[in-house]
């Protein structure tokens, strides 16, 4: 859920084509209040499959896996590229380490937090890399970089409210957005406070994929 001049509005990814189509669809951005609802991208194309979208401040950024790496996508609401917006992304090594996941913007559209994990070298034929939580701010600066776990965990989602972090993990899975990740397997979140040392914290009581209660505007 996202505020656009104070009206709660949805931001989700709607698959158009059905059977065997060539895969289609797109960003929509629907206020829940009118049902009044915009395009903003693409969702889904050959090669390209949008997983996960974040919104604030008149912006929105896109993680999508796009055939064999990964890519960022940051828009404004009204379809323009975003200048001054450092994309880690842009150079990313073609089908090989580091992965780059769940990208969500701060409140305030200033900063970009995500998750850069271990990846399959298609060179190598090894898996190699670790999991952290990056920050960075608009220049593409790392404000943070903290390790959080190896190769025996799937990070299956990130939120962040511009100062508490909030990762879910799994034991199984495979792409990001896999349903298999949210069921068996699922481990306690990790809620960090990005702010305070860091400091973090397993949430024991909860499993799977957990969201923090915040609306972006």
């Amino acid at each position: 859920m996202v505020l656009v001049a104070r009206r709660p509005h949805a931001l989700y990814g709607q698959r158009t084509s059905t059977g065997d189509e060539e895969p289609a669809g797109d960003v929509v951005l629907r206020d829940t209040t009118s049902g009044a609802a915009a395009v903003l991208g693409s969702a889904f194309a050959p090669e390209l499959a949008v997983y996960a979208a974040s919104a604030a401040a008149g912006l929105w950024v896109g993680s999508a896996l796009t055939d064999l790496t990964e890519n960022f996508e940051f828009r404004r609401f009204d379809g323009a590229p975003v200048e001054g917006f450092a994309d880690p992304t842009e150079d990313l090594p073609y089908n090989a380490p580091p992965l780059l996941v769940f990208a969500v913007l701060s409140p305030g559209g200033q900063r970009l937090a995500y998750l850069s994990g271990p990846d399959h070298d298609g060179a190598t034929g090894r898996t190699s890399g670790h999991w952290e939580l990056v920050i960075a701010d608009r220049t593409g600066t790392d404000l943070l970089r903290l390790p959080l776990a190896g190769q025996d965990l799937r990070l299956t989602h990130l939120d962040f409210d511009g100062r508490w972090a909030l990762v879910s993990s799994a034991r199984s899975g495979n792409d990001p957005g896999d349903a298999a990740a949210a069921g068996d397997g699922a481990r306690p979140p990790l809620l960090i406070d990005t702010q305070g040392g860091p400091a973090t914290y397993e949430l024991d009581a909860l499993s799977g994929r957990a969201t923090l209660d915040v609306a972006h505007g």
